[in-house]
């Protein structure tokens, strides 16, 4: 079946993911940038991603194909990295980083959403796809512990680890028969009819008062998860004074796995709304663990949390997206999720995070970020009061 076949597509996208997370905000702070600043050029990085998913999603909508913005978008992940050797220049960096995240936040989206389309009916299965996506975030993070060396490598060095998995990301789509082309069987048997081109005001309607509160709620549980994102390793290396960001990283992808992939009979057994309450109310737990044990073993329990944070949680979020979003406009919602959700979160976080590390420390930064869920979910609970989702 063709979402099988895209297990191998979503393997190496997520070495991509698994790179980024661990090795740029370490390669800008290399290059000379106060924590300050990169947490402003991450912001930007967020903000060029979000926004310009958001104002691609309606046309990507109407397409039969989504190989080709799948390459497109593997393709800027692919040559951009290049073009930050050399740059010592703030505006430029933040242009060409601008760019690369175009392509880069494209993926997970476009991703998702053909899988959903194909899944149909059976959207909650959506985590046993999921899962393989962590099980190669943990692959790339063992690799890069083992043979990565931040330290001691070189700038070019550095861009080649980024270079590398997006080049076997593009391969993989020709690895998929009728992917590129869109002849594929199923994909042609699920595909939703193409529709006339909208305004943008017409591709944002319809969506019920449902979809907009999962909309708000995910927001708030992203912003709480924000500094873990973003700055992580930095904390580890900077704070924590030990050389084991990427093992944190697996131990968090690897937590997560089982959740994932069992996720489909949770949310049929509990609803993905209740999923998505408790989940929200553990990212507070979580950032309050590393406030009190400020250590690695704080860290660690802290990643370990991933498995509830993210593993139950993003499933439960896409079902219930799925489940209040109309069938004709799921890439435009699901890309709505990743903008107003986890982009905007990550802006904001990326910009107010290194302005807190800078002046407050890292303390401050988790204890300040454990406050968003707690207002997400009282603004969710009293939601619940008057609907039944």
């Amino acid at each position: 079946m063709l979402f099988m076949q895209m297990a191998l597509p979503i393997f190496f996208i997520f070495t991509i993911y698994a790179v980024n997370a661990s090795q740029l905000p370490l390669f800008f702070v290399k290059e000379g940038y106060s924590i300050t600043e990169v947490g402003i050029l991450l912001a930007v990085f967020e903000c060029f991603g979000t926004f310009c998913t958001f104002l691609l999603s309606p046309y990507v909508e109407r397409q039969k194909n989504y190989g080709i913005p799948l390459l497109i978008s593997a393709l800027l992940t692919l040559v951009l990295p290049f073009f930050f050797l050399g740059i010592h220049s703030f505006i430029i960096a933040s242009v060409c980083l601008g760019i690369y995240a175009i392509g880069y936040r494209g993926l997970i989206p476009l991703s998702d959403a053909m899988v959903n389309r194909v899944l149909g009916s059976r959207s909650s299965d959506y985590g046993k796809v999921r899962a393989i996506g962590s099980f190669s975030y943990v692959v790339m993070q063992v690799v890069l512990q083992i043979f990565s060396r931040v330290q001691n490598e070189s700038v070019f060095q550095m861009m080649l680890w980024m270079a590398v998995p997006a080049l076997l990301t593009c391969a993989s789509f020709f690895a998929v028969p009728g992917l590129i082309s869109g002849t594929a069987p199923e994909y042609e048997n699920t595909a939703v009819p193409k529709k006339e081109r909208g305004t943008l005001k017409e591709e944002l309607t319809g969506f019920p008062a449902e979809f907009w509160m999962g909309i708000l709620v995910t927001f708030a549980a992203f912003l709480g998860t924000a500094p873990l994102g973003k700055f992580l390793s930095l904390y580890v290396t900077d704070s924590l004074h030990v050389d084991a960001a990427p093992v944190l990283w697996a131990v968090s992808a690897a937590s997560e796995i089982p959740f994932m992939f069992f996720s489909g009979h949770f949310i049929r057994k509990y609803g993905s709304s209740k999923l998505l309450f408790v989940s929200t109310g553990v990212i507070t737990i979580r950032m309050i663990v590393y406030v009190v044990f400020p250590s690695f073993g704080g860290a660690l329990a802290g990643q370990l949390l991933n498995s509830i944070t993210y593993g139950v949680f993003h499933p439960a979020a896409i079902a219930f997206i799925s489940e209040h979003c109309p069938a004709d406009k799921r890439i435009t919602g699901l890309s709505l999720y990743s903008i107003l959700s986890s982009g905007l979160a990550s802006i904001i976080g990326s910009a107010v995070g290194g302005i807190i590390i800078d002046h407050f420390g890292y303390q401050a930064l988790f204890l300040s970020f454990a406050v968003p869920p707690v207002i997400g979910l009282t603004v969710f609970a009293a939601w619940r009061k008057n609907h039944r989702c």
